[in-house]
């Protein structure tokens, strides 16, 4: 899929990577938002997005390096371990 990284079978969607400065600068401008602001709502939201994405990628990589696959499914392709 474009845009999206493969581990092992699963595919996601990548997170970037923030630099401190840009997300002091960030915080700064949703700081001068108004009370309420759906802007701050959408940066919740995102954040909340980014922290599952970022914890199927941990799981699907646990779940692959426990893995030892003897024969091959008929349900999935998985990556043969030794």
């Amino acid at each position: 899929m474009a845009g999206f990284e493969t581990v092992g079978v699963a595919a996601c969607p990548p997170v970037v990577e923030y630099s401190r400065e840009f997300q002091a600068r960030v915080a700064a401008q949703l700081a001068l938002l108004p009370e309420g602001s759906v802007d701050v709502e959408m940066m919740g939201y995102y954040a909340v997005m980014r922290e599952q994405v970022s914890l199927m990628k941990f799981r699907t990589m646990s779940i692959l390096r426990r893995a030892t696959v003897q024969e091959p499914s008929p349900y999935c392709v998985a990556p043969r371990f030794v």
